[in-house]
């Protein structure tokens, strides 16, 4: 006879997991007869039957139970989207059967805007929203409005285009765009041109604020970003700063690159000409005068800003260097009102070896090379250069001379031999 108990605590305690056999077939590395726990699941008996064979089907698993059904299994959809009602748990006398994949027709693909375009297994009744899922979602860029199936027709050649909206499947869950899918299908999903495209510059140096500040194509200019840094420091000089712009310094000048594998023996006077000028050039260094924009209001100045451009305000370089051929080269503090002549003194004169006559002044802003004379102004940041004599081989000259006399010594006997 029965009896209630009331208010009893009952504790069950599970000593062990009940055990059965199944049966392992197919594209496996192990096929067999395993015993396993009650709680495992298909891809669990998979691992223990070694895994997949190269080929196997991971998506047309197939169960057979005992009493005669049959139930679809998809691992990789389990795995892709961690839905267990496609790994289910296994049951006492199960047989497991793997086919090996026909990858020439049995696939359908997605490709464009998804997390993870791939091409998949085919399974019979693969929708659309499927496909998706197993390519990891939509990615923010996807363009609900527009997206495509291309399918083969039935005489296997020719091909056509299923243009379908995603707007109600994907926003509102409406299930009528939700096309099923048919062996070898193509999906394409667009994507929304420059969809939350990100422009940036850098800006560094002498201002208040460097760092990297977004701009509006075509709208932002020079002098917005340097309101929007918080202006120039006391120690930006302005006659040095410069601007890059990256997508023009990734150019490459083919003719460049031509003569810089040549000899300058063999180059002729245009091209060693155009080759010293683009030696000196900065890559990608964008035309600006920040001293007429900044001090004189010269709004012909105010770029327009791209994204990648980089804008560096150097601090005010108050020395001049002196280097090559004097005493003690070296930077020398500038004087306004000094010329080149001052700072070959500063720097101890000139060395015994110094080519006085071929003095260059390098501009520190354009690298330009030139003769110095009285109205070229030094400024901060330039440097003078001073080369050396070329070396003299006086023994060669010596017997060049020797070689001369001897000939003409020759040539004195003979039209003195004749002459006689």
């Amino acid at each position: 006879m029965l009896k209630k108990y009331k208010d009893i605590d009952l504790m069950v305690t599970l000593v062990d997991l009940r055990r059965f056999k199944v049966s392992v077939t197919g594209a496996v590395k192990q096929p067999g007869v395993y015993s396993v726990f009650a709680n495992a699941r298909i891809s669990e008996i998979v691992e223990k039957a070694g895994g997949f064979t190269e080929n196997a089907s991971r998506r047309n698993i197939v169960i057979k139970r005992t009493d005669g059904s049959e139930i679809k299994v998809d691992i990789l959809k389990f795995l892709l989207t961690g839905d267990r009602s496609r790994n289910p748990y296994a049951l006492d006398g199960d047989v497991i059967y793997l086919p090996v994949q026909d990858e020439r027709i049995s696939t359908c693909a997605i490709f464009g805007a998804v997390r993870a375009p791939e091409e998949f297994e085919y399974v019979e009744g693969d929708s659309l929203l499927d496909l998706i899922g197993l390519a990891h979602g939509l990615t923010m860029d996807a363009n609900l409005a527009q997206a495509e199936i291309v399918r083969f027709e039935p005489d296997d050649k020719t091909i056509k285009t299923l243009s379908v909206s995603l707007k109600g499947l994907i926003l509102d869950g409406k299930r009528e765009g939700n096309l099923k899918l048919l062996p070898d299908d193509r999906v394409f999903i667009r994507s929304i041109p420059e969809f939350h495209q990100k422009r940036e510059v850098l800006i560094s140096g002498e201002v208040l604020y460097p760092g990297i500040y977004a701009i509006e194509e075509d709208q932002t200019r020079l002098t917005d970003l340097i309101r929007m840094a918080g202006g120039f420091t006391q120690r930006a000089s302005l006659a040095e700063a410069e601007m890059i712009r990256g997508e023009v310094a990734d150019l490459i000048d083919l003719e460049f690159e031509r003569l810089k594998k040549m000899d300058v023996s063999d180059m002729t006077k245009t091209e060693y000409e155009y080759f010293k000028t683009k030696a000196r050039e900065k890559p990608g260094r964008i035309a600006c005068n920040f001293e007429k924009l900044f001090s004189q209001n010269d709004s012909n100045q105010d770029v327009l800003l791209k994204d990648g451009d980089i804008i560096n305000l150097p601090p005010i370089s108050l020395v001049v260097k002196v280097s090559g051929n004097v005493v003690n080269p070296g930077l020398i503090e500038y004087k306004p009102d000094e010329d080149y002549r001052y700072y070959i003194r500063k720097a101890g004169g000139f060395s015994w070896r110094a080519r006085k006559g071929k003095v260059r002044i390098i501009k520190g802003l354009t690298g330009e090379w030139i003769k110095p004379g009285r109205s070229v102004k030094i400024d901060p940041g330039d440097v003078i250069w001073i080369p050396e004599k070329p070396e003299r081989d006086y023994w060669g000259f010596f017997k060049d001379a020797m070689m001369v006399m001897g000939n003409l010594a020759t040539v004195y006997l003979v039209v003195k031999t004749a002459t006689d």
